[in-house]
Parts: structure tokens; sequence; C-alpha cells
């Protein structure tokens, strides 16, 4: 009967630039059975033309459109149109519109109350808890005014949301890096280690990249223990 050899390897980094936990099951499904498996991410970045505060990303879109469309524009990017939770925030949006649009014009921000008068909700789901509304507003004028626009001579009001305005996006940052290190265990009726590494791991690798992973994946593999069953 053939003696086995257990070994514990370490396949100690696959890096990718977004979160991609599909992958990383793919990546779990292709090895042996597995021991540890831990993350770590690098600084949250956002995409080019998006600037960042904080975890999120914003931009503004200066092309103006309704705020149903512009919402829908937002969640096509991967967001919504932006909550405001601070003065912070919202003089960071101004200075955006600011530039963009080389005006302070009213512009579309995420919250509404189209369901509920009075009642004003973000589309992103926050919690809606801060606000800046101009003297007297909102006040509904001719009880169409359901949606929540910014620059209204520096503050908030509520406006038709037929109006067409440009727009502000926001969506989270993204890690930059995501390094996953795991820890497996392989048996084989063969010393994996002193057979040539180099192929080994270039075998894994391709294995990989035909399962998904993207292409700038790297991996390194070490010897953990070794012995005899």
């Amino acid at each position: 009967m053939k003696k086995t050899i257990r070994q514990k390897l370490n396949v100690q980094s696959y890096v990718f630039q977004r979160t991609d936990m599909s992958s990383v099951m793919l990546f779990i499904l292709l090895l042996s059975e597995l021991s540890t498996l831990s993350f770590t991410q690098s600084d949250l970045k956002c995409q080019r033309s998006w600037t960042q505060l904080g975890s999120r990303c914003f931009k503004i879109f200066t092309t103006e459109t309704t705020w149903d469309n512009a919402e829908q524009n937002c969640v096509s990017m991967g967001g919504h149109l932006a909550s405001v939770h601070n003065m912070q925030v919202y003089a960071f949006i101004q200075a955006l519109v600011l530039n963009a649009t080389k005006s302070n014009n009213p512009t579309w921000i995420g919250a509404s109350d189209t369901v509920q008068e009075g009642v004003w909700v973000w589309t992103d789901g926050t919690a809606f808890d801060y606000t800046y509304w101009f003297t007297g507003q909102p006040d509904n004028s001719n009880r169409i005014e359901d949606c929540l626009s910014m620059n209204y001579l520096g503050a908030w009001n509520d406006a038709p949301c037929t109006i067409l305005y440009p727009s502000a996006c926001a969506k989270p940052a993204i890690p930059a890096k995501i390094k996953a290190e795991i820890q497996l265990e392989i048996i084989s009726e063969k010393d994996l280690l002193e057979s040539d590494t180099e192929e080994l791991l270039q075998k894994i690798k391709q294995k990989l990249m035909d399962s998904g992973m993207p292409n700038n994946t790297t991996i390194h593999l070490k010897n953990i223990y070794k012995k005899p069953k």
C-alpha cells in the first residue's frame, strides 16, 4: 500500500481590484480541505471621475433631468442620489456642483416624501438625520413638491420631481486591493515541494484564471509542516 504525505501549504495571497466574493468561493471550491481564510484590505478608493469624501465617492452629472431619472442613473452607476448627513458633506457637494456646472444652480440630491407626505427618506436607506431647509421650506407648494433639491438660495427646497436639474450621485468607495490568505491541507502520494514548485504554482494559477479569477492574481506556496501518514 502506498504511503501518503499530508502537507499543509499556505497560499499566501491573491489580490484583486474589487471585492468579489464569488471569486473567493470559486477559489475555495478548487482547492483541498480548507483550514483558515483571512482577508485584509487596503485604503478605500474611488473610480476615475469620482471624488472621494470619507467612505463615499461623489459625482455631479450636469445633464439636466427629472429626479426619478437622476436616481435611476445613479443606481446604474452602483449608487444613489447623494444623501447628506452633515454640513461638511453638504459643502463638499456644493463645491463639486460649482466646479462641474460653473454655477450654484439647484441640483437633485437623494430624498423624497413621495410615499408619505412630510416623511422624507433617503434613497440609499440611510437615516434622514440632518436637514438644511431654506426658510419656509418644505412647503409642498401646489401639493406637487415631493423631491429634494439643494442650492435653493444655498439651502434645501422641496421641488416638483419633474423639474429638470443636474444631479449629485454617491456610492461606496471600494478597497483598492483585497488580499486573501488561505491555508489548506493537501494529501498526496508525492511530496509536492520536492517536485517542480514553480510548475505546480503555475498550474494552480491557470486553473484559477480559467474559473474567472482576475489576471492579476498572485499565489505563493509555503510548506507549513509535513509528516508521513
